[in-house]
């Protein structure tokens, strides 16, 4: 994909696009089941399909600086 359409991406290798995303599956999950943009999801005690989780926020940041920094590659 990075080689036939190198128009849509700031790197020119897969590896160059990775990045590691640290705890992202609650986050991801709760945003995903809630319907909310993971970039403007609250941290804290999150109820999804009648149960809680929590959503530290440190957590929360580090993982949305690293998102951003993610799709800032391919613009």
């Amino acid at each position: 994909m990075v080689k036939d359409n190198p128009e849509y991406f700031t790197f020119d290798s897969v590896a160059s696009g990775i990045e590691e995303i640290k705890d992202f599956q609650t986050a991801g999950v709760v945003a995903f089941a809630r319907g909310t943009p993971f970039v403007s999801m609250q941290s804290g005690s999150l109820s999804v399909a009648g149960q809680r989780f929590k959503v530290d926020k440190p957590q929360l940041d580090q993982n949305r600086d690293i998102v951003g920094a993610l799709a800032a590659k391919f613009w």
